[in-house]
């Protein structure tokens, strides 16, 4: 593909080349698919996608999860790419406080609880995302800032949970043996594609890629501060926020 390398690469040094790309659906709703690369076990055919955070995701981190084996010691870098003047938290014992930074260290095999506040034309309005944090990348030894698992959120995605539709993005990191035929020149962050609302959208993800995160945004909100033991917070993971 045009502007990657086509020497033989390591593990570390491919990962770092190959694209992030996103795929997003929409339950009305709108669902995204955003890429990253690697291949990783299809979902069994027949199986219908119900996009909420009790569904079991498939495929080698599934099963990685599920035997304990995912390491907890490893904060994955995540940046959230928002409109102008959105600002992000992420659940902690004492609430939501918002962050300095769109950069975190997120836990594999964790789901994060998010609050989204100060949205554009919508003064007043929040939103509480999840995100579910499944695979690392693999990247050179103190460079892992410069290559972080990056989750694309435009106006629209906020406009669209706000009036009670529920969008997904999965990100995934993109296979070089099955590349995706786009522009390879791209920005990063605008590698998005949709995908129509009868498709799952973590297996559409899993054919081109191994899937990195799910983020699920609806328009639920609590009546009330949930206290800090509520379901609500996933168990309140711990997090790293990088400046």
């Amino acid at each position: 593909m045009d502007g990657f390398s086509k020497a033989p690469l390591d593990s570390a040094k491919r990962d770092c080349l190959f694209r992030l790309c996103q795929m997003k659906w929409t339950l009305f709703g709108s669902f995204i698919l955003m890429l990253l690369t690697q291949p990783v076990f299809a979902q069994p055919s027949g199986t219908h996608y119900l996009p909420v955070e009790t569904v079991p995701v498939t495929g080698e981190f599934a099963l990685a999860k599920a035997l304990g084996q995912m390491d907890q010691s490893y904060f994955q870098p995540v940046r959230f790419n928002l409109p102008e003047g959105v600002e992000i938290a992420i659940a902690q014992t004492d609430g939501f406080i918002n962050a300095e930074s769109n950069l975190f260290g997120l836990q594999l095999g964790k789901v994060y609880r998010l609050r989204l506040s100060n949205i554009p034309f919508y003064e007043g309005r929040e939103l509480y995302p999840t995100l579910e944090m499944l695979n690392r990348m693999k990247t050179p030894e103190g460079r892992e800032l410069e290559f972080p698992v990056q989750v694309e959120i435009t106006q629209e995605d906020l406009e669209l949970a706000l009036k009670s539709c529920l969008v997904t993005r999965v990100v995934f990191l993109e296979n070089s043996y099955n590349p995706i035929p786009i522009d390879s020149t791209l920005p990063v962050t605008r590698l998005s594609f949709d995908v129509n609302g009868s498709i799952n959208p973590v297996s559409a993800a899993e054919q081109y890629g191994k899937v990195m995160a799910i983020f699920r945004m609806g328009s639920r909100i609590p009546l009330e501060i949930p206290a800090a033991n509520s379901p609500f917070y996933f168990g309140l993971p711990s997090y790293m926020i990088f400046k």
